[in-house]
């Protein structure tokens, strides 16, 4: 009887294949977890600013002095937010009549999450 030292080529094949099938199967999960991680990340970053935001309204009138362009702004001073990686942008935008804001974060999945001080919403575009 002859001794095998090693594999043959069909078993090589049917190894690559094998792997090759399993990568296919796994790749599209492991995006889609990342992004809802990434969207996560930007829902949480909104809320934080959100929280730092309504931290500079004024104690006695409750008007907001100082009103940051964006959440990362030092405006904020100890409560300012470093930008995270899933996070492509912010924005505050502020109605001094109603004394009333809208914050916007765009997600690096291009999701949009906004909060106008009642309301939190995300979009898909």
């Amino acid at each position: 009887m002859r001794q095998s030292l090693g594999f043959t080529l069909l078993e090589l094949l049917i190894a690559i294949v094998v792997l090759t099938i399993l990568v296919a199967i796994l790749t599209p999960n492991l995006i889609q977890a990342r992004n809802r991680a990434n969207d996560m990340a930007s829902s949480s970053y909104l809320r934080n600013c959100i929280t730092s935001l309504e931290s500079l309204r004024d104690g006695l009138t409750g008007k907001l002095e100082t009103i940051p362009a964006t959440c990362n702004d030092y405006a904020f001073g100890n409560a300012h937010q470093v930008l995270p990686d899933a996070v492509i942008s912010s924005k505050i935008e502020f109605d001094v009549a109603c004394d009333s804001y809208l914050v916007t974060v765009t997600s690096k999945t291009g999701r949009v999450f906004k909060h106008d001080g009642h309301t939190f919403v995300a979009d898909n575009s």
